[in-house]
Formats: structure tokens, C-alpha cells, sequence
């Protein structure tokens, strides 16, 4: 008998004691709100006051520790959603989530979403940059922080988080001007329409489609059917990670001027709607140091505001939603795979090679071929490729804008005429623009400065 109670104790020992090891395995210990942190790389003394929303409102005595707490925050908070996006980036979700991936991943390295974030973070201004890598500073301290004992996710899938730079940033803009934007399913489909049926057909289900010039190329669209239906395979798996947020689910806002108000103040309404994610693709934050003091919601990953208010200015964003990605059918050189025609001469393609990282220590190597136009996107079909001819893509977010620095200056602006020169900077996936100011000024406009042909590149 007294053998049978020590079996049992024995057997209930090991159950609490497996049953405290799950327990602090599935749930490592929750984020300190209240009392002192002690962080290398913070300067000076920085105050952060969470609400009763969780929001949390960083007081810094410079940018430095402003941006650096901002960081912090943003991957204690988020550190699986920012680990994603910055897989996605840079076309590595393969890497992490298995083989499943491969064809995203290639998809993704064809958009050139990272390359285009080192270049325009190559040309931004150097105190605006340091803002950037700054933040990146306090993601990658919470990461090292963090390693220990990591969120279930990472558990789970067996992976740590990878350290984030500046150009992760300004990739993640880029990626999301890339889901923001839903011409290119419009694009397929009308050439695919004409190609089958032709234009009279194409005319009955678009018919200002004359008025608005669009250009689609006579070409047959038949053997390029492989690869339209990958490149709508590859959308669908993707916004399947990150969410659908094309143009046909819709955003909206207004604004009201002050004279039309029982204030005297303008309004500002913006509505913009992403598809559902949990957690939600926004942050909200207030940050008060240096140049700054300035609240709102960011994508988080981002270190400022997107849609805000400071001491003298609100402002807003909504999806423009035009045509910033154009289609072109290349016609390769029978005798020299390598060359294209443009005009009446063979241009040589450019050739890019990429390694993707994939679970379990190995590496795929792809090829990326572009023209003047962009990367040839018919290429993601390994039986296209061999074809005479092949599909490229020119897309408004290959373009090294400085919206970068221009975030930094929206976020400091003072007044409506200072916000004018913001808009060369602004391009990322075309937004309508909204501002409301302290003295009763009212702008709205659109950025708008997009292509409008999609053709036959002979």
C-alpha cells in the first residue's frame, strides 16, 4: 500500500511539475507596464504611459531614445507580426513556414520590393535615416532580449526572429503599395477578354474603355495562360498571409471646413480599410521628443504616424486606386535568348541572381531577368521561360522616391503651404491626401503620377 501512494505521489509530482514547464513554455512572461527598465542605448530617462487602450505614449528628452524606445515597444508588442513582414520583405517565407512557400518567395524577389527599399533608404536624408536605424536599434535589442524565451509562434515553427534594418522599413511601404494596389487583376483580365473574345466583347463590359485610351496589346494572351494563373495562384497564397486589402473592399474620408462647422474648426474623417488581421496591421502610439509631437496610428514596423496629428495639423489617407502597373509583352531573340527587341534593335536583358534561404539549412538560386521595363514577370513559370516570348511589368513602385523622408515631414508639418512640398515625396501606391489645420485650413488632394498603357513592347 505504502509503495502504491509513493507511485501515485510520484506520478502527481511529475504532473504538476510538467504541467508548470507547458505552462511557462506556452506563455512567457507578459510585457512590464509599471516600475523601471533598465536598456542599454537609452541616453536619458524616457517616460512611457500605457492607457486603458493599451496605447502606449512615449516622453523623451531626444529623437535618439524617442525612436529607440518606439522600436522597443512596437516588438514587444508585435514581434511575430514584425518577424513575418520582414520574412515576406525579403522573400524568405520558405525559410520559416516550409517548401509550401518557395513559389511566394520567388514571386516576391520578382517585385523587387526589397531591392527598391535599400535604394530609396540609400537616398534618403542622413537625420531622417538615423530615425530608421534608431527604431531598428530597440526591435533588435528586444529580440535579443527576447531569444530566451520566446513568444509559442516561434516555438512552434522553431525559428528566431531576424534583425531588422532601415531598408526592412522602407520594404515594408513598398509591400504594402504592392497589396494596396488591385490593377494588375484588372490588367490579366481585360487582355485575357480581348485575346478571346476581342475587343467588341471588351467594349460591351467596359465602355468607356475608349474614352479612357487604354492600350492592349493584339497579341494572343493563350500561351501565357500557365503563368497568369500562377501569378493569381501566388496573389491569393500571399494576401492569404497578409491580408486582402485591394481596392474593391473600399476606404473612405472626408474633411469640412471650419466655415461649415458649429465649432469653426475644420473636420477630418478617415476611414481606411485594411482586411481584418489579428493583430491588427495598425499600432497606435503617441511620441513627444526632439522635433516631435505627434500621435496616431502606424503599420506596425513603421516608426511614425501614417495617419496623425501634431500640435498645428491632422491628417488622413485613402486608396486612389488607379492604374500603376503595366503589362508588356517582350518578344525574345530566337538566336539569343538573352537579348529582347525594342524599336527595331535586340537590348540585352539584365540578370539578376537571387539565393532563397528554405527550412532546414538549404538554399534555392533563381534567376531574375528584367528589361527596361521591369523584371519579366512570365519567368515565375519555369516552362515559360523557354518560351520566344515573355511577359515584364513596369509598376509605379520600382520608381526611388523619398516618401521616407517625406513621413519624417508630414509628421512635423505646420501648416497647409509647408505640406505642398511633401508631394513629390509621397508615392507609395498613390493615396489620396487629406489635411485639416489648427488655422482652419482644408487640403485635400490626390497623388497621382502613374502610367497609363499596357502594350505590345515591339
Amino acid at each position: 500500500m505504502k509503495i502504491k501512494n509513493k507511485v501515485f505521489f510520484g506520478i502527481g509530482v511529475f504532473i504538476i511539475i510538467s504541467s508548470i514547464g507547458l505552462y511557462s513554455w506556452l506563455y512567457p512572461p507578459l510585457p512590464q507596464y509599471e516600475g523601471e527598465l533598465k536598456i542599454k542605448g537609452i541616453i536619458d530617462s524616457v517616460h512611457v504611459y500605457t492607457d486603458s487602450y493599451g496605447t502606449p505614449h512615449i516622453f523623451a528628452e531626444n529623437e535618439s531614445d524617442l525612436f529607440f524606445t518606439a522600436g522597443y515597444l512596437a516588438a514587444r508588442e508585435r514581434l511575430f507580426q514584425l518577424s513575418t513582414v520582414a520574412l515576406a520583405v525579403k522573400g524568405e517565407l520558405s525559410s520559416v513556414f516550409g517548401d509550401d512557400f518557395i513559389n511566394t518567395d520567388i514571386y516576391l524577389r520578382t517585385w523587387r520590393i526589397h531591392h527598391t527599399g535599400k535604394k530609396m533608404i540609400e537616398t534618403m536624408d542622413p537625420e531622417n535615416r538615423e530615425i530608421f536605424e534608431t527604431f531598428c536599434k530597440g526591435i533588435n535589442y528586444h529580440i535579443d532580449e527576447a531569444v530566451k524565451d520566446l513568444p509559442i509562434e516561434f516555438k512552434i515553427l522553431g525559428y528566431r526572429p531576424s534583425y531588422w534594418d532601415p531598408s526592412i522599413v522602407a520594404g515594408y511601404a513598398r509591400m504594402m503599395a504592392h497589396e494596396m494596389q488591385g490593377s494588375w487583376k484588372s490588367e490579366i483580365i481585360f487582355g485575357a477578354i480581348q485575346s478571346y473574345f476581342g475587343k467588341s466583347k471588351l467594349l460591351e463590359i467596359i465602355p468607356k474603355l475608349k474614352t479612357d485610351n487604354t492600350t492592349i496589346s493584339d497579341a494572343t494572351f493563350s500561351g501565357f495562360n500557365p503563368v497568369l494563373k500562377k501569378i493569381l495562384a501566388s496573389e491569393n497564397q500571399l494576401r492569404s498571409i497578409l491580408g486582402n486589402p485591394a481596392a474593391d473592399i473600399g476606404s473612405n474620408s472626408w474633411v469640412v471646413s471650419g466655415e461649415r462647422t458649429n465649432t469653426g474648426k475644420p473636420f477630418l474623417a478617415n476611414d481606411p480599410h485594411l482586411a481584418f488581421s489579428q493583430p491588427s496591421r495598425w499600432y497606435e502610439i503617441h511620441l513627444s521628443g526632439g522635433r516631435f509631437n505627434v500621435s496616431g496610428v502606424c503599420l506596425a514596423g513603421i516608426p511614425l504616424p501614417v495617419i496623425g496629428q501634431n500640435e498645428r495639423a491632422a491628417w488622413g489617407f485613402t486608396n486612389t486606386m488607379v492604374d500603376d502597373v503595366d503589362f508588356f509583352i517582350e518578344k525574345i531573340n530566337p538566336l539569343n535568348k538573352n537579348q529582347y527587341k525594342h524599336g527595331k534593335v535586340w537590348k540585352e536583358i539584365s540578370v539578376v541572381k537571387e539565393v532563397i534561404p528554405l527550412k532546414k539549412g538549404r538554399d534555392s538560386v533563381i534567376f531574375i531577368r528584367s528589361t527596361h521595363h521591369g523584371p519579366i514577370i512570365s519567368d515565375i513559370h519555369p516552362l515559360i521561360e523557354k518560351e520566344l516570348s515573355a511577359v515584364s511589368f513596369s509598376w509605379t513602385g520600382h520608381w526611388i522616391t523619398s516618401e521616407m523622408d517625406a513621413w519624417v515631414k508630414l509628421n512635423n508639418m505646420k501648416n497647409w503651404e509647408l505640406s505642398f512640398g511633401l508631394y513629390p515625396g509621397i508615392m507609395m501606391g498613390f493615396r489620396t491626401y487629406k489635411e485639416q489645420e489648427k488655422s482652419n485650413h482644408v487640403l485635400y488632394v490626390p497623388f497621382i503620377d502613374v502610367c497609363l498603357t499596357i502594350h505590345n513592347a515591339e
